[in-house]
């Protein structure tokens, strides 16, 4: 009877032996599991901060953008506006041109004007073939050698 009870002991014994070495390897893999648990949280939560991070810069570039595009607006805008102005100036400019190239015709007419008439009044003969003044007469609105239209009729 002794070693009967001798063997249950020494089979409770090694069942318990057995369980305590199961119940090391489950602590075992639960400390692991832990570690790992953490490992991976602390990953989470540098992927989060990292994302976190990529949404204020993703905001501020939305900011910048919105301001360089209310800027590219407003250049355009004044881009605008100047060439209108530069386009008015150029018609002013092309306007004054005009108005200069006709005094100075107007100009030359009445130097020949005076030229002929004063050729005639000393008694040369002119290359218009003596018409001097009186051919004059109607292209300066009928003043002849004493002025043109556009003086007003007096010298």
């Amino acid at each position: 009877m002794h070693q009967r009870h001798q063997l249950r002991n020494d089979h409770s014994k090694s069942k318990i032996d057995g369980f305590t070495d199961e119940l090391e390897d489950v602590e075992a893999q639960i400390k692991v599991s832990r570690e790992q648990d953490v490992a991976l949280q602390k990953r989470v939560n540098e992927s989060l901060a990292e994302a976190k991070q990529a949404e204020i810069k993703i905001l501020q570039c939305k900011e910048q953008l919105g301001v360089a595009s209310v800027a590219q607006t407003n250049a355009a805008a004044v881009a605008n506006r100047k060439r209108a102005r530069i386009g008015k100036m150029e018609h002013l400019c092309e306007a004054q041109k005009t108005s200069i190239q006709d005094e100075i015709h107007l100009g030359e007419y009445v130097i020949k004007v005076v030229k002929s008439t004063s050729a005639q009044l000393h008694g040369v003969p002119t290359a218009t073939g003596g018409a001097g003044a009186t051919g004059s007469a109607a292209a300066t609105g009928g003043a002849g050698a004493t002025g043109s239209a556009s003086t007003g009729g007096a010298q």
